[in-house]
């Protein structure tokens, strides 16, 4: 029985990954997204992300002419994984209780990030804040 509740909690663990779609109304856009490697924008790009509880995904999106924006992606709270933490591994807290939202917009050009849960949902938009930008700069050491 104890073999089965480490094999599960790990396989649990591993599975709590999203996948996100995000694009940018400008062409020639880049982005890095934590160490990830530096993926265009253009077309729009999907990636998987690990639900985190204390971490942030830090962004770096610049344009053609150099035009560079910061931040960190907004992230949704997930209940359900609160609750089956509570009930099954509460160490499991620890990892996952954010995750990315399925759809992201980023504008450099506006200075602000949208995002959406359902495709057919209107676009929340956010702006990152002075603090939250000056981060995701030193992070990516500019």
């Amino acid at each position: 029985m104890k073999n089965f509740t480490v094999v599960f909690v790990a396989i649990s663990l591993a599975a709590c990954t999203s996948t996100t779609t995000i694009n940018s109304p400008n062409q020639g856009v880049s982005l890095l997204v934590n160490e990830n490697p530096s993926a265009s924008l253009d077309g729009g790009y999907t990636e998987k992300y690990t639900d985190t509880t204390f971490g942030n995904y830090r962004f770096k999106v610049t344009d053609e002419s150099g035009q560079t924006m910061y931040g960190a992606l907004p992230l949704r709270f997930n209940g359900g994984y609160l609750a089956l933490d509570i009930l099954f591994f509460a160490p499991a807290i620890f990892f996952n209780l954010r995750q990315v939202y399925p759809y992201y917009e980023l504008d450099q050009v506006e200075g602000v990030i949208r995002y959406k849960r359902k495709e057919e949902d209107p676009w929340i938009e956010y702006r990152p804040s002075g603090p939250e930008a000056a981060a995701a700069k030193a992070y990516f050491g500019d």
